[in-house]
């Protein structure tokens, strides 16, 4: 039988985890295209968002999953700081659409 807690922690850290791998593979593909470095297209705002939200989600589904209770507190701080870099890269795209 399915245990719908077990799937829904599961299920965070997998798309997590794929949304993380997706924006490394298209910065990885956008850099090959445009002749630029890594660093240049990971630093976008956009791939900056979508990775640190791909990072705060492998960080839930951690806290969710954790065997010994002390370890949660840390793998939610860590969820709280990625959430921050989300939200610190969407001012920064907001900022760079708004003055064009």
């Amino acid at each position: 039988m399915i245990n719908g807690y077990n799937l829904f922690a599961n299920a965070l850290w997998i798309i997590g985890l794929a949304s993380v791998l997706a924006t490394v593979s298209w910065s990885l593909y956008a850099a090959s295209q445009t002749q630029t470095s890594l660093h240049s297209q990971f630093d976008a705002p956009g791939a900056t968002f979508v990775a640190a939200i791909g990072m705060m989600l492998v960080m839930l589904g951690l806290t969710l999953r954790v065997n010994p209770l002390w370890m949660s507190p840390i793998w939610l701080i860590l969820a709280f700081g990625f959430g921050y870099l989300a939200w610190r890269a969407l001012q920064r795209y907001r900022q760079f659409h708004h003055r064009q």
